[in-house]
């Protein structure tokens, strides 16, 4: 198993982590909500160059830097 660092999360991402632990339980489609357009960003950035481009579970390389290629829950789970 290849190991990853984990992502390092500025204050914003932690408060914004903190408000969605202590809130209601959200809809399955929050996850494309306006509000977790950065935090999914960050995400994809961390892995996107710790993973050097390439995805870790079909081994494509990506050739493209706009994030889009990508669904975050191919990551991270959307739960």
């Amino acid at each position: 198993m290849i190991y990853l660092e984990p992502v390092c999360y500025a204050d914003d991402d932690l408060t914004f982590f903190q408000a969605f632990e202590l809130g209601d339980p959200r809809p399955a489609d929050y996850w494309s909500a306006d509000e977790c357009s950065n935090i999914k960003t960050t995400i994809k950035r961390h892995y996107l160059d710790k993973q050097r481009n390439t995805c870790c579970y079909c081994r494509q390389i990506i050739i493209v830097d706009h994030g889009r290629v990508w669904d975050t829950e191919h990551i991270v789970p959307r739960k």
